[in-house]
């Protein structure tokens, strides 16, 4: 695995999206696979390789530690969100 440098790296990439039309559509259009999880099944499916990658804030990343099952973090700053 490869950090991403732009979508066209995506293709045929199984990405987990959460369960949105729009999400799901602007994946298919960067060439991946999206994946529609629960967030429950986002840690065991990347564990078995029923996806290969996902989009989540960092912080959703560290405290759920989904760096134990991704070799690679690529930052492309398309989401800003705040915490209180």
């Amino acid at each position: 695995q490869a950090p991403f440098s732009s979508p066209a790296d995506l293709g045929g990439v199984k990405v987990r999206v959460m369960t949105s039309p729009l999400l799901v559509e602007t994946y298919k259009a960067f060439g991946a696979v999206p994946t529609p999880l629960p967030w429950g099944e986002v840690f065991g499916a990347l564990q078995t390789g029923m996806i290969q990658g996902q989009e989540n804030p960092m912080f959703y990343i560290e405290s759920n530690k989904l760096y134990e099952v991704s070799a690679v973090i690529t930052d492309i700053g398309h989401n800003i969100f705040t915490t209180a």
